[in-house]
């Protein structure tokens, strides 16, 4: 298929792990908008479903979830995500959406 590696990364962390008891770690109903890669910046803009709260999953989590996911690929170093294409708010309250946001392995579970 013709599909960019950085939507075949977030389509599935989107859809979220199989299985009992295990949760998403980005809310669960969240669609992909767009998302696009320009200078190594992978730019991601999600559904207003994104804002959904899940406060058994920490803020940086989901952030990371994502941002550690899309680093991966050797085309991208910075991540930002937008609510339809807004980047003129706040996750939560730690994170703004009009930060560029670099890979940060404090989160991954070894």
């Amino acid at each position: 298929r013709n599909i960019s590696m950085e939507k075949v990364v977030m389509e599935n962390l989107l859809e979220g792990p199989a299985g009992k008891g295990v949760q998403h770690a980005v809310p669960e109903g969240t669609k992909l908008m767009n998302v696009s890669v320009l200078d190594g910046v992978c730019y991601v803009s999600l559904d207003e479903n994104f804002l959904s709260q899940n406060y058994n999953i920490e803020e940086s989590i989901v952030i990371y979830s994502i941002v550690n996911s899309l680093s991966e690929l050797a085309t991208i170093n910075k991540v930002q995500i937008s609510v339809n294409g807004d980047t003129g708010g706040v996750y939560r309250t730690d994170f703004p959406l009009d930060e560029f946001y670099e890979r940060n392995l404090d989160y991954v579970v070894k």
